[in-house]
């Protein structure tokens, strides 16, 4: 894990109880990795969200980039806040990166891609009007085409609002720089139209058979 540095709660609070007083409607939770947040202060994400909750008015809170690795640790904690909560959720930015396990492992990202299917779908069946949107990297080294169906599955599956989909790029100073088997450019363009068109195909299609949400 990165070491990231946690403000104190009590520090949030208050900007956010000022915010408030400043009459702002919309805020959001940043950080490198916000699911990590109370690692080195003995607290936590859902501990934090309760007492932002907490607070009487009219706002909506953005989680923004959310590793799915902490939303599965503090799984059942998370739905309970946010379902206790869901009109004061803005929308929640989950990055998934892939639908293949293999890949996954490559990225060190550490979930499984089973899991992560498991806690998203619980949380759409338990709170449907939440908005959820993720990421998707196309083209990381060794990426098959194996691997690439696996991330179409995962958008299939799992009824995202919306995603964001990168092609991969080397940057200097990465592991991934330095792998081997490098997807080619024009292969990578494929993917990346390939998936923004299934995952426009399936959102129609559920907006045609579902009712909006509200």
């Amino acid at each position: 894990m990165p070491p990231y540095e946690s403000r104190p709660e009590e520090q949030i609070l208050e900007e956010f109880k000022s915010g408030l007083k400043e009459n702002y409607k919309t805020f959001a939770l940043i950080a490198g990795d916000i699911g990590c947040y109370g690692f080195d202060i003995n607290t936590n994400l859902p501990s934090l969200l309760t007492k932002l909750f907490a607070q009487d008015g009219d706002y909506k809170i953005l989680l923004w980039d959310l590793n799915i690795r902490w939303f599965i640790k503090y799984h059942q904690a998370m739905l309970n806040v946010l379902k206790a909560n869901s009109k004061k959720v803005e929308r929640i930015i989950m990055p998934i990166q892939s639908g293949s396990n293999r890949i996954l492992k490559l990225m060190n990202r550490h979930y499984k891609i089973e899991e992560a299917k498991n806690c998203l779908q619980k949380l759409q069946n338990s709170i449907p009007e939440i908005h959820l949107e993720t990421q998707i990297l196309v083209g990381f080294p060794g990426e098959t085409d194996e691997d690439f169906e696996k991330s179409l599955d995962l958008i299939r599956e799992v009824k995202f609002d919306d995603i964001a989909i990168f092609p991969y790029e080397d940057r200097p100073g990465t592991t991934a720089q330095n792998m081997p088997n490098k997807v080619p450019q024009a292969t990578i363009d494929t993917r990346k139209k390939i998936l923004r068109e299934e995952f426009n195909r399936n959102k129609r299609q559920r907006t045609n058979m579902q009712p909006s949400r509200n």
